[in-house]
């Protein structure tokens, strides 16, 4: 691992429903603790978010945005659902959000229906 900090997650694709799914694991280590206590709020989107929660976003979308964005490319009408449990749960939100309204989501094909759950 390095040094930064971010959630675990694996992207998966469901074939029988036609998805690619993003899902983020919640507080398991000492590192996401400390995800968790980073309380300060942070600008987001036209607001603001949890400090830690949002790095733990942008560090899990660093990561896992170019596999997710491949595998839409490489399974046309497939729709993309995040999800999460705890910390993943926050970091599915603001992944979604961000893929939604900010300015990753020139990234996804339009039409392209993205769902956190």
């Amino acid at each position: 691992d390095d040094d930064n900090l971010c959630p675990k997650f694996i992207v998966l694709l469901d074939h029988e429903i036609k998805s690619v799914v993003l899902a983020i694991r919640g507080t398991y280590s000492l590192k996401d603790l400390v995800l968790d206590m980073i309380c300060d709020e942070a600008p987001y989107l036209k607001g603001f978010a949890h400090a830690g929660i949002l790095s733990g976003a942008e560090e899990v979308w660093s990561k896992a945005g170019e596999i997710v964005i491949t595998a839409l490319a490489n399974h046309p009408g497939y729709s993309l659902g995040v999800t999460g449990h705890s910390l993943g749960a926050g970091v599915a939100e603001l992944v979604t959000l961000e893929l939604i309204l900010g300015e990753q989501s020139v990234l996804i094909k339009e039409g392209t229906n993205i769902s956190c759950v």
